[in-house]
């Protein structure tokens, strides 16, 4: 679920904080490291991604400062790097999943997210 109007973004389970905090530990960054870019505290940076809400001028400020579009933050799911590449085989552009051959539609920021997450997988 998610709830935006002009300025305030919500989503639903898990909650924008917590995909906001998956996303920085998939990055590599520390709070305090997005808190001196940003100008703000590293409580400030703890209290986003303990929210439900965050404000969407917030949540810009955030992504760039991950390099990333506040639209990976979102969309992000602890399931979708690992049910993504467990079904396709790569070759160059193109992705083969059960057989049929079918063009990688998937932006290269999502992939690079997806691969740094299935690297810190391995880690653990």
């Amino acid at each position: 679920m998610i709830i935006e109007d002009d300025d305030v973004m919500v989503v639903g389970q898990p909650t924008i904080g917590t995909k906001m905090q998956r996303v920085r530990e998939v990055v590599g960054k520390q709070q305090k490291e997005i808190a001196i870019e940003l100008g703000v505290t590293q409580q400030c940076v703890s209290e986003w991604e303990r929210s439900a809400s965050i404000k969407k001028s917030s949540l810009n400020k955030y992504a760039h400062a991950l390099g990333v579009t506040p639209e990976a933050i979102v969309n992000f799911e602890e399931r979708a790097p690992m049910s993504f590449f467990t079904n396709c085989e790569f070759s160059g552009n193109a992705a083969t999943s059960n057989g049929s051959l079918f063009q990688n539609n998937v932006s290269p920021e999502l992939i690079s997210l997806f691969e740094k997450f299935l690297s810190e997988l391995k880690k653990k």
